[in-house]
């Protein structure tokens, strides 16, 4: 089983690296879900495959976010300098660039991004059919689901550790609407972490609810060391750990934790100083995640988005001079602490620790601070940062304890040089002495005398695993000689696996003609049954997701998250996998932002696929244009004209954990109106689907009316409009615009 570990700058890498991590990922200068980590240029990933290598450690570099038509040039170039250095597999979001690398590079290893938003079994089998050699499972993915997924054969990765987004991956829209900052493109400005209010509408009125916290949607962090063995037990591949923009010292002190449980399991005493070793870097709060069964109330936080700390102590009082504590465990000068006490809140780090008056390294106990602020008795006392902890984290990524198992072979002839054979994962270096073995005059070399020489390693990347050795005749030589083959063989050999693999073959890019005709649909998303008869009056195509709509005139709209996978009968309004069962149009969450994927979708029969909703409208023409241009037509591909967006959709409702609501499915939704209000005022309306995945959408309807015209000089002539609260006479004004002026 794989430990992956986040690489997000070259000192998080060594981190990785030197606290056994089996494989590394990380993102290049463009196209990672992660732009604003250090990342690495061309000529530092240079360095890391070397690196890396020398310890045999693989590296996955992230190509995970939405690709444009301009861009394609650009991306493949730089692909092709990713497969020179051999990186040991690309991990990806796009689905055009996942088509266009398959068959650029037909045995170059392909992972799909959690990104994709791959949840079921039908998922898993349909990425088999693009070429991924690797699913990384949606975070929400229950264990018997992934237990599934293992079974088809696909390799699966699971994230163990760190942030949790509340959206599912590649499903968000709430930077890039209300920030203008696409997580899809990698640039997410984690609205999520923001304070909101819980709203309720009642005829028309709204009013806030009161909660305990005021980061309603912000989750906790990860963390299922303890459930290591049902992940092993389900087959799973590979064990993730986020955190490409967390320092050098997380990724130390949590590879190492994972490393510790994969390769001996620990006591619930280990695992209880492991997760407070973890605790103390960085957590929100743990939660063991939808993985593993968690409710809502178990995974978000609202109390908090931010570090939390470990409770230390509490502050018993002050005066003129000091803040006096009672400390429960060890406070050391260079520490980071939080005072924290009703809506007071105080963080600083230690610098005059005093017992009794006296300056102090470390206390415990009675003790006191310098006081510097007015805080409150009572307040709880949060160690943030433990300095000791980070300076023997620190040692212990320098020291470069990491070894590699070598295997030796020496043949101690006289009258010939000596000869060592150096073996490593493969990879293999043969040297001679510079001096012939001598006939000994006294005592003769054994082999407890060159075991001896051969095990000088020390400074080396290696440790001797096992020595073969071959005398023949009674022969002595200076150990210096002996040493300096050693050396030399050892360099070389550690050179040899720096640079060992077999080069990835390369392929032209297929164009085929688009086949798809349809042109001129106007496809109504509807709620209600007075939409629904207003749309068919028209001629529209109709589809809703309730299903006391459903007929032969209307299709249904599925669950954006469906873990188990169902087959649906009749026409179908696609949100994510490949149904060959259906008469299957694509929606939104396809996420379609290139010419090439609008074709493969198009390709496996879809009558139509819509354009990103958020991709600037000079984007989608763009991409209509490349479809005529490279493919003979952009026939099937629609834009959304007029709609709330989705901007999340999520398993972590914050109204049932509010309500704390068991089972999850209490309806409450459905029963009244929900809203969450950000602090500028805007609300966003809450409602969950079938399977109790919860909408937000945003706050005022998209609308690109103005566009008609302009769309269709480009010949786009397939739209959207989805529909939500509003009533007879707005849906009647819509409908008639488009349908008058797209005739």
């Amino acid at each position: 089983m794989e430990l992956l570990a986040p690489s997000g700058s070259k000192e998080a890498l060594v981190a990785a690296v030197q606290s056994g991590a089996d494989a590394v990922y990380l993102g290049g200068k463009m196209y990672g879900a992660r732009a604003n980590a250090a990342n690495f240029s061309m000529e530092e990933l240079a360095w890391v495959m070397a690196y890396c290598r020398k310890y045999g450690v693989r590296v996955y570099v992230t190509v995970n976010t939405l690709i444009f038509d301009d861009e394609f040039e650009e991306l493949f170039a730089y692909v092709d300098q990713l497969v020179e250095l051999h990186v040991d597999a690309l991990i990806l979001q796009d689905t055009g660039v996942a088509v266009a690398l398959r068959q650029r590079y037909p045995d170059l290893p392909l992972h799909a991004s959690t990104q994709m938003h791959l949840h079921n079994v039908k998922q898993v089998e349909w990425a088999k059919t693009l070429g991924f050699t690797r699913v990384v499972a949606a975070r929400e993915t229950p264990l018997h689901i992934v237990t599934a997924m293992v079974q088809t054969g696909m390799e699966i990765e699971t994230f163990v550790h760190g942030a949790l987004c509340v959206s599912y991956s590649g499903q968000c829209l709430m930077s890039s609407v209300i920030g203008g900052r696409s997580g899809n493109r990698g640039e997410c400005a984690q609205p999520c972490r923001l304070p909101y209010t819980l709203v309720e509408e009642k005829q028309g009125k709204f009013s806030d609810i009161q909660t305990e916290g005021d980061f309603l949607i912000s989750p906790k962090d990860l963390n299922v060391l303890e459930h290591i063995d049902q992940l092993k037990n389900a087959g799973v591949t590979s064990l993730k750990v986020e955190g490409r923009m967390k320092r050098p010292e997380y990724v130390a002190q949590v590879v190492s934790s994972y490393r510790k449980q994969l390769d001996h399991a620990l006591s619930k005493n280990e695992l209880k100083e492991e997760d407070k070793a973890m605790a103390q870097l960085f957590s929100r709060g743990f939660t063991p995640g939808f993985l593993f069964g968690a409710l809502p109330k178990d995974v978000l936080n609202p109390k908090t988005n931010s570090h939390v700390g470990l409770l230390i102590g509490e502050v018993t009082g002050s005066d003129e001079k000091y803040i006096h504590l009672n400390l429960r465990d060890t406070l050391r000068q260079g520490d980071g602490i939080r005072l924290v006490k009703d809506g007071f809140e105080e963080g600083f780090t230690v610098n005059f620790l005093y017992q009794e008056t006296r300056l102090v390294n470390q206390a415990k106990g009675k003790a006191a601070l310098k006081r510097h602020v007015d805080v409150p008795t009572g307040a709880s006392i949060y160690k943030t940062t433990d300095i000791q902890q980070m300076d023997e984290l620190n040692r212990q990524i320098n020291e470069n304890k990491r070894k590699v198992p070598v295997d030796l072979r020496l043949r101690f002839e006289v009258g010939k040089p000596a000869v060592l054979e150096c073996i490593s994962a493969g990879a293999s270096v043969t040297m001679q002495s510079d001096e012939l073995v001598q006939a000994a005059k006294n005592a003769p070399m054994g082999e407890e005398q060159l075991a001896k020489v051969c095990l000088k390693v020390q400074d080396t990347i290696f440790t001797v695993n096992q020595i073969e050795f071959e005398i023949i005749g009674q022969g002595f030589m200076p150990v210096a000689q002996l040493n300096a083959l050693r050396r030399n063989c050892l360099e070389a050999l550690e050179t040899k696996r720096s640079i060992h693999f077999t080069p990835y073959q390369k392929a032209k890019e297929e164009f085929t003609p688009n086949p798809n005709k349809t042109r001129n649909i106007v496809t109504v998303c509807v709620k209600t049954q007075a939409q629904k008869d207003i749309a068919l009056k028209y001629g529209a195509r109709v589809f809703s997701e309730n299903r006391d709509l459903l007929d032969e005139t209307t299709g249904f709209i599925p669950p954006r998250a469906d873990h188990e996978g169902k087959t649906y009968d009749g026409s179908v309004l696609l949100p994510y996998y490949i149904d060959q069962e259906t008469q299957r149009s694509g929606d939104f969450g396809l996420n379609v932002s290139n010419a090439r994927s609008a074709k493969y979708y198009l390709d496996q029969g879809l009558s139509t696929v819509l354009a990103s909703v958020e991709l600037p409208l000079h984007r989608i023409v763009d991409m209509a244009l490349k479809m005529q241009e490279d493919y003979g037509g952009s026939e099937g591909l629609e834009v959304l004209l007029y709609g709330k967006r989705e901007l999340m959709v999520m398993r972590s409702c914050p109204i049932s954990a509010l309500y704390n609501t068991i089972p999850l499915k209490c309806t409450l939704c459905h029963q009244r109106n929900f809203y969450l209000k950000d602090r500028k005022g805007a609300r966003y309306r809450m409602e969950g689907d079938e399977t109790c995945a919860m909408r937000v959408y945003e706050s005022q309807a998209f609308d690109r009316l103005d566009e008609i015209p302009y769309l269709k000089e480009n010949g786009i002539t397939n739209v959207r409009v989805n529909l939500d609260q509003e009533g007879i006479p707005l849906t009647e004004k819509i409908l008639h615009r488009i349908f008058s002026e797209l005739t």
